[in-house]
This record gives C-alpha cells, sequence and structure tokens, in this order.
C-alpha cells in the first residue's frame, strides 16, 4: 500500500477557493451546519474550531475586495447552480493541479505547460465532469475547442466565459495569478504559523489507509464502479479551503506517474456509504421539520429580504415565541443565514443550502 500524504496546501488552489466562496457569499459556518446534520458524531471540537478560524480568516484577507467586481465576477462566480466549487477559476486550476511545484507561481507556470501539450497532442475536453475539466485522447472528439466547450454540461453562458478562458488560457492564467498572489502570500504565512488546521488529517488517513487502500477509498466516496486510478504510488493532497472537495486522477512527476487523491478536510472515509445507507432517514426528518406552512412561509419571506423575529411575528400575526421557534428549527437545519447587530439577531433565506437538500432528495430518490 504504497501512498504519501503530503503537508503543504497548494497555495493557487487554496486562494481560488478561498475567493470562490467570498464572492458566492459561502459561510464556512453554514457548510459546518449542514455537516453537522449529515455527519453527526463525527463533528469534532477541532472541526468546528477549525472552520470558525478558516471563516475569520477569509473576512481578514478578502473583505476589503468588492464580490462584484467584473474581474472577480469573471473568475469566480459560480459557473452552475446545481454544483458548488464550480467557477472559471477552479475548472482551471484544479483539474490540471501539478504537485511538482506547489508554489503558487510555479504551479499556475506548470498548469499553462500542460495546457498547452495537451492541444498539441489532440486531447479534447469530453462531458464527464462538472468538477473538474477532464481531457481524453480517445477517438470521438466533438469538434474543436469551442465545439467540445458547448458539450460541457455549464448553462450557455457560462460555457462562453470558459471558451474565452480557456481560448486565451496563458493571459488568463497570468489575469488569475495577478489576483491570487498578494492573497496567497497572507494566506500562506497564515498556514504556517497555524499548522494546527491540518495537524489530525494526516492521523486521521493513516489510520484509514492502513485497513483500504487510498484507491479503494476513492472509489467509495466517489462512487466509482471500479477501482479508479493506475497501479503504484498515491499521493494524497489536503484540502483546506475546499473543505468538502474530493477528486482522483493520475497525475505525472517527471518521468514516473502516480494516483493524486485529492481530500478536503471535512472529507470522510465512509462519506459516500453514509449518503447512500442513511440519507433517507435524514431528508424524511427534514421533510417532516419543513412540511409546515407557516415555515414554508418564512423562507418565502425571507428569501426577498432579511428580517428578525419581532418583525416577521407581526406581520405574520403570529406569537413571537412561536416565531422563535420555527426560526430556531429552520436555522439548525441550515436553512437560514443568520447576522447579529447589536441585540438583534437578522435573518435570511440560505438559499444554496434549500437547492443543496433538493439536488439531495434528487440524487438520492433519483439515483
Amino acid at each position: 500500500m504504497e501512498y504519501e500524504i503530503t503537508s503543504k496546501p497548494l497555495m493557487l488552489q487554496e486562494t481560488v477557493a478561498m475567493l470562490y466562496k467570498y464572492v458566492n457569499g459561502i459561510s464556512f459556518r453554514d457548510i459546518l451546519s449542514r455537516k453537522k446534520f449529515f455527519a453527526g458524531s463525527e463533528v469534532t471540537e477541532n472541526m468546528i474550531r477549525r472552520m470558525d478560524r478558516l471563516q475569520q480568516i477569509m473576512e481578514e484577507l478578502c473583505g476589503h475586495l468588492n464580490p462584484m467586481d467584473a474581474r472577480l465576477q469573471q473568475f469566480f462566480a459560480r459557473i452552475d447552480a446545481d454544483s458548488e466549487d464550480v467557477c472559471v477559476a477552479q475548472l482551471m486550476t484544479y483539474s490540471f493541479c501539478r504537485l511538482s511545484h506547489p508554489g503558487l507561481r510555479e504551479n499556475a507556470e506548470q498548469i499553462c505547460r500542460f495546457w498547452a501539450e495537451a492541444q498539441k497532442e489532440g486531447k479534447w475536453l469530453t462531458p464527464e465532469s462538472k468538477s473538474t475539466i477532464l481531457l481524453s485522447d480517445r477517438p470521438g472528439s466533438p469538434g474543436d475547442l469551442f465545439e467540445q466547450v458547448c458539450h460541457l454540461p455549464y448553462p450557455a453562458e457560462s460555457q462562453i466565459v470558459l471558451y474565452r478562458a480557456l481560448r486565451n488560457f496563458n493571459d488568463t492564467m497570468a489575469e488569475l495569478v495577478a489576483i491570487t498572489e498578494p492573497l496567497a502570500q497572507k494566506l500562506e504565512t497564515i498556514y504556517q504559523q497555524e499548522s494546527w488546521l491540518l495537524e489530525d488529517f494526516a492521523v486521521y488517513w493513516q489510520e484509514v489507509f492502513g485497513k483500504s487502500h487510498p484507491k479503494e477509498i476513492a472509489r467509495e466516496i466517489l462512487g466509482y464502479g471500479q477501482t479508479p486510478g493506475i497501479p503504484g504510488k498515491t499521493v494524497v493532497q489536503p484540502l483546506l479551503m475546499s473543505c468538502n472537495f474530493v477528486a482522483f486522477g493520475t497525475d505525472q512527476f517527471g518521468q514516473e506517474h502516480y494516483n493524486l487523491l485529492m481530500l478536503g478536510i471535512n472529507a470522510s472515509a465512509n462519506s459516500h456509504l453514509r449518503r447512500r445507507n442513511n440519507d433517507l432517514d435524514g431528508i424524511s426528518l427534514i421533510l417532516k421539520a419543513v412540511a409546515d406552512r407557516r415555515r414554508l412561509e418564512i423562507l418565502q419571506r425571507l428569501s426577498n429580504g432579511r428580517s428578525y423575529c419581532h418583525e416577521l411575528a407581526e406581520v405574520m400575526e403570529m406569537d413571537s415565541g412561536n416565531m422563535s421557534r420555527h426560526l430556531a428549527l429552520l436555522n439548525n437545519y441550515g436553512f437560514l443565514h443568520q447576522e447579529r447587530e447589536a441585540t438583534i439577531n437578522y435573518y435570511e433565506t440560505n438559499a444554496q443550502a434549500l437547492r443543496d437538500f433538493l439536488h439531495l432528495v434528487e440524487s438520492t430518490l433519483l439515483p
């Protein structure tokens, strides 16, 4: 069972993931809230502490940025409402991640070389994945780069943005580096000073890999029909900012080929098994919780703008105590954003959490 767990985060990918969450208003606390329900006892005190710190880091480093800035939107706006962690920058960096040069600028240069070589070799984009760009050298290319992008499973407007980025790959990557490098330098310093952010990652996975090969774990988590990858070494790359992301593929360092397993810090060995076996119980509990006309009306009203308990109770002609209980239940399931100002808790519907839940219902009942 030959494997290696790397200890140095990839700063290009880490910074891209941080900016993606900031631009799209994704909170680490909301992610953890959803995980608390679905993972139960697997949410540890250290995980809560880590997610809170990642939220603080994102706010500290990105708080001066305008998320609606055109350049940030170009690179980091969500490319598909049905998929998390999918934006132009993520597709360009995670898809062609290279481990031989973990530094941001060196990694970006190597990604550009990889893309150029792939184009020379006639490799084409395949529509087999939403979260990463996959290349194939098999027969059956749909045509030139534009036609290949048109076959990818994204909305038409996102296909156009992605095509422009890939067509001018080097220039696009240079612009991405200019945006991310100042933030990456600060983020790397924080990671070095706060090594505890990754301290239990290797311990957990070493125990897991002592029982099952990393390729088998990848098969279970990602739901492959058969063990993926190639014979030989597997390199395990931890991801902090992409805490839920899991990907598996092959990479090359010099003449050596190896498997690359990218694991977010929230991933666990039985993530896929939990989804497969226990989601019906979880889904039924949530459906019972929200299958109340008042709660549905609360979500509808709060999707149009934030409000607080007493104001909602007055508008909906309800007792404030009952309203407080409704809000607490919806908030516990992650369906609300909560923000405190002075002594008042303001609530707003967490649209992405609702989409995630509806997608979970669909994927569970209609696999």
